[in-house]
């Protein structure tokens, strides 16, 4: 609820050069982009609040571990498709769309972009492989203690 207050807020006059009132397009861009991230942590949460864990700590481990890489693929999916759509979308919706494109303030910041996304994804990813390995290590670790 707090984070709709502040983007009704403050989103349409950020959206239109900062000028108040924003006007309508500025509205409906800040809609469609709050509304995809809603609905991807509500895919996020649903998955997590459906999660019926085993009783038997081997089977959860396993069932962590597939959760954590199941996560993973989603939230790298979202981030790149939501990322070249908001590329392209901004590109027609600022009335650019395929013109200009070998400016070389459009490609330098092309080239930028595109590094601030490795970045993010380079990060995103290292966090979850290392949750991943401490988990898969405390399985290993539990089927050799039952192995002894």
């Amino acid at each position: 609820m707090i984070g709709i207050l502040i983007f009704t807020v403050f989103f349409m006059s950020i959206s239109d050069g900062f000028t108040e009132p924003g006007t309508i397009n500025g509205f409906v861009k800040g809609l469609l982009v709050y509304m995809a991230v809603l609905i991807f942590y509500w895919i996020r949460f649903k998955s997590i609040n459906n999660l019926a864990l085993s009783d038997d700590l081997k089977v959860r481990l396993r069932q962590l571990i597939q959760k954590l890489r199941k996560n993973l693929k989603l939230e790298v999916i979202f981030f790149i498709v939501t990322y070249l759509t908001a590329i392209v979308a901004g590109r027609f919706i600022f009335g650019k769309g395929t013109t200009d494109l070998l400016k070389p303030e459009v490609v330098i910041t092309f080239v930028l972009s595109i590094l601030f996304m490795g970045i993010i994804l380079v990060l995103t990813i290292r966090r979850y492989k290392m949750q991943i390995a401490e988990l898969q290590g405390y399985l290993n670790e539990y089927e050799e203690s039952i192995e002894e």
